[in-house]
């Protein structure tokens, strides 16, 4: 009986436990494709409060609270907190990475285009 319970014990312990984070974007960049403008809203330097974005290592990253969940996978990496990357074939790959320098968590919400590299969002995040 104590090895059984001292076996679940280790099992549980084991277990997949979430990890979470809330990010508020500082920087936005939007493409429009059809008439070629470019927007960049820098929330930082007008002293305004961006949008927010969820990741969580078990379920992926989502934009805003009531927003989808994106097919994503997340790991951490001994170069990251945490990365997630889309995992759905027939759309444009996004990734999200989690950084930490000087004790500040920053992210990075990137899309790869042919081969190229766009950066969408970046800001800092809070581990919850």
């Amino acid at each position: 009986m104590k090895k059984s319970l001292l076996l679940a014990a280790l099992l549980l312990s084991g277990a997949a436990q979430a990890e979470t984070w809330v990010c508020t974007e500082e920087v936005v960049v939007q493409l429009f494709a059809e008439d070629g403008f470019l927007v960049v809203q820098d929330y930082k330097s007008s002293n305004e409060i961006g949008g927010t974005l969820i990741i969580d290592t078990l379920q992926g990253y989502k934009l805003g609270f009531d927003g989808p969940w994106s097919e994503s996978e997340c790991k951490n990496t001994t170069q990251t907190v945490v990365t997630c990357s889309t995992i759905v074939t027939n759309e444009v790959p996004h990734t999200v990475t989690v950084t930490e320098k000087d004790g500040r968590l920053s992210f990075l919400r990137v899309a790869t285009v042919l081969g190229q590299m766009a950066i969408l969002s970046s800001g800092y995040c809070s581990k919850v």
